[in-house]
């Protein structure tokens, strides 16, 4: 998934975080292809992700601006997409200080 030995500890200690703390996530390339995860997806949903997240980010770089990450909030819960180098981090959270404990946590990824 990454460019190094160093970069993929790095990832797997983010995520392994991510777990401890009750927090799902799934890694997905921008081609849509799962790579990791410990959510429950539907074998479309990578590729729907993938999608959403690119024709935002595609809106957003013709706004001159860069797309941090997509929030899509459901009946209380929050899923949230983060982009990371060729990747998207996905997580399903429960509360808006969970969200904040995943950007912090992907925030120690080095690329």
């Amino acid at each position: 998934m990454t460019d190094s030995f160093e970069q993929a500890a790095e990832v797997e200690n983010a995520l392994n975080e991510l777990k401890s703390k009750g927090i799902e996530c799934a890694i997905i390339r921008k081609d849509g292809i799962l790579i990791y995860s410990t959510l429950n997806l539907d074998e479309s949903a990578p590729n729907v992700i993938a999608s959403m997240a690119n024709v935002t980010n595609e809106l957003m770089r013709k706004n001159s601006d860069v797309q941090k990450e997509i929030e899509v909030s459901i009946d209380g819960v929050y899923f949230v997409v983060i982009p990371i180098k060729d990747y998207f981090l996905c997580s399903v959270v429960k509360e808006r200080d969970a969200k904040k404990i995943v950007r912090d946590i992907v925030a120690k990824i080095k690329f």
